[in-house]
């Protein structure tokens, strides 16, 4: 072989490895008119990808099978008035969005409605505010802002084409903190040209990439901007990172879901914002290396879950190594007759509202109290309430008490077990809103709370056997005779009810001699 015929080689094998580089499956939702739908498909598919069409935005309920797709291109512009993304298949998206090398490509009609409230449940993975600002024009100028060798393959720095008005042409973006502006339109709009395509690594997870305008026919039979729109499947699916190892089930609240991300993320944990507790369904498309849930109630949609949800939620439990951590409106709403199994604990309906709350250590554990002194105060949030009262489940054990007592209905603070052989569960009994997630010893207590949940072995559980000599005598029947009627966190009483009372003279009875 001559020195020429070798580099001419070398060079086929790099192109025939460059194009298999360049080559994404994916599931491009239909936008209910045929000619633009097949033009996509048939510029996708010259470009090396693998193409299903499939259902229209408001038709993806989740159920459909996403197991062999790197990307989906989601453009409602010819059925933008058809409605919402059903919330569980906003939820699937989100769920299967937890690992690196999955991405979502979106049109212009996403982020008008996204700006007039829809897609709110997935609005975590999008790289973009909402907005619903627009213009409508008959041809747009793509300008190159920020260069990327993947989406910038093949293309002019700065390319026009004619545009397709389905409603308008051209939708605003504001990228979120951490985007990137790849290209800006010609059209100027507070000062700077408006950003139209704008994209982003979601924190550990895959990669959303949004244009700014509607990409009907025109724009996809343009040359330039056909080669883009396949260059953008190929940078949607090349993310690469750690995936992420908490869950945290939306609050409904962006600026409270950031707090607890950034919180846990300077905590050295990969907090991921996932769907609301009322649209979690299944666990199917989640990343292994998810180990922590994180639920908190929701204040746009209540704390319901699905029975579906629940029992995935129950099954996945039953591995060790895996954890469920929660905040105070999940025990108190009572909306989890499936899952609740699993609980720790119950609430009795008690709760308080306070300015602040005392949380100090009743049962030592070296992974919740790490950098925490024995006891602090924290502001607390008002949720119609601040604090519900929690009764710890026989087995399970009360790491820290508030600093008061609902007589007979438990105790505030943190309570949890070994849920059977499998996983740990962990309650909060404060609602942990933003002005105690962003106090300095609340929030390392929230990230200490996801390391024990995940972690292994066996706990110290209370018992009868109060001075924990190994043996339940008299010595524990008079600790609980001459305690009889006081109130808080006191080792005496055993069943955890904020009183030392019949129940725990019963206890110490009923187990009298064991150990013995």
């Amino acid at each position: 072989m001559t020195l020429h015929s070798f580099r001419f080689f070398c060079l086929c094998a790099l192109i025939g490895l460059s194009s298999a580089a360049w080559s994404a499956r994916v599931y491009v939702m239909s936008s209910d008119n045929a000619p633009l739908d097949n033009a996509v498909v048939s510029r996708l598919q010259a470009g090396g990808h693998t193409v299903t069409l499939g259902v229209a935005h408001h038709q993806f309920t989740g159920t459909q099978n996403l197991s062999n797709i790197d990307v989906i291109y989601l453009q409602p512009n010819h059925n933008y008035s058809a409605g919402d993304m059903p919330g569980t298949g906003q939820a699937v998206i989100l769920n299967w969005m937890t690992r690196p090398g999955k991405g979502i490509v979106t049109g212009e009609w996403t982020s008008w409605l996204h700006g007039s409230g829809g897609f709110n449940s997935m609005k975590s993975v999008f790289a973009i505010q909402p907005n619903a600002s627009f213009r409508g024009s008959e041809t747009v100028t793509f300008n190159l802002g920020t260069s990327d060798p993947i989406l910038n393959a093949g293309l002019p720095a700065s390319f026009s084409m004619p545009v397709e008005s389905i409603g308008g042409t051209e939708t605003f973006l504001v990228p979120k903190s951490g985007a990137t502006v790849f290209y800006r339109s010609d059209y100027e709009e507070g000062g700077e040209n408006n950003p139209v395509l704008t994209g982003w690594q979601v924190p550990f997870g895959g990669r959303a990439l949004h244009f700014g305008t509607v990409n009907g026919l025109p724009q996809i039979n343009d040359v330039n901007f056909g080669r883009l729109l396949s260059n953008a499947m190929t940078w949607a699916a090349s993310g690469t990172g750690q995936a992420p190892n908490v869950y945290i089930m939306s609050s409904g609240d962006d600026a409270f879901d950031q707090a607890v991300v950034g919180v846990l993320t300077a905590n050295g944990l990969r907090p991921y914002v996932g769907a609301p507790s009322s649209y979690f369904t299944h666990l199917s498309y989640l990343a292994t290396s998810v180990t922590v849930f994180y639920l908190q109630y929701n204040q746009a949609l209540g704390s319901t879950m699905s029975d579906e949800g629940q029992q995935s939620l129950l099954d996945w439990l039953g591995t060790p190594g895996r954890g469920l951590v929660t905040s105070e409106w999940v025990l108190y709403y009572q909306g989890y007759d499936i899952l609740k199994q699993a609980f720790a604990a119950t609430c009795a309906f008690g709760y308080q509202s306070t300015d602040t709350a005392t949380f100090s250590r009743r049962d030592p554990d070296p992974v919740l109290n790490a950098g925490l002194p024995v006891s602090f105060t924290f502001p607390t949030d008002n949720w119609g309430g601040t604090e519900s009262f929690l009764i710890r489940k026989p087995g399970a054990t009360h790491f820290y008490c508030s600093e008061v007592a609902y007589s007979g209905y438990g105790l505030g603070g943190l309570i949890g077990w070994n849920y059977g052989s499998g996983g740990r569960v962990l309650h909060f009994s404060t609602v942990n809103g933003i002005n105690e997630v962003m106090n300095s010893n609340f929030g390392r207590l929230l990230a200490n709370a996801m390391r024990w949940a995940r972690s292994e072995g066996a706990l110290h559980v209370e018992t009868a056997d109060i001075n924990e000599d190994g043996c339940v005598n008299d010595e524990d029947l008079l600790a609980v005779l001459f305690n009889f009627g006081l109130e808080g966190c006191l080792r005496q009483d055993i069943d955890g009810d904020g009183i030392v009372s019949d129940g725990d003279l019963l206890l110490v009875l009923f187990a009298f001699g064991q150990g013995c």
